[in-house]
């Protein structure tokens, strides 16, 4: 479902990855997958937001956040960024800033450091 949702959104169909992402979240939640289930949430909360759905887009990235505490800091991180995109458009920027402050220290955390190669 979340490849499906993916293939959606990047083909310009809106309505039908929502459904695909809403299919995936519920899936992911009976089996018990939180980092597809705070992905998913993600996906649509994006979704959501760019159909002007300002309501249904804050509820899916509360949830994004609350699944990606427990099922992966990458989502977490996508999950605030468009939580920031969200506060910027309804004004509220001081939120939208610490929000974006929040992802970029979850993905700095993320960094992974590659052992330096010998150029021998």
């Amino acid at each position: 479902m979340m490849q499906l949702g993916v293939t959606w959104r990047l083909a310009g169909q809106s309505a039908k990855a929502i459904e695909a992402f809403e299919q995936c979240v519920t899936v992911s939640r009976q089996v018990g997958l939180r980092s597809y289930e705070s992905q998913g949430l993600g996906e649509l909360g994006n979704l959501y937001l760019l159909a002007g759905r300002r309501g249904e887009a804050r509820v899916a990235l509360t949830q994004a956040i609350e699944a990606g505490v427990y099922g992966g800091k990458l989502y977490l991180s996508s999950a605030l960024q468009h939580l920031a995109q969200l506060q910027h458009a309804e004004g509220q920027f001081t939120k939208s800033l610490a929000s974006i402050e929040q992802a970029v220290q979850i993905t700095e955390g993320l960094r992974v450091q590659l052992p330096l190669q010998d150029s021998a």
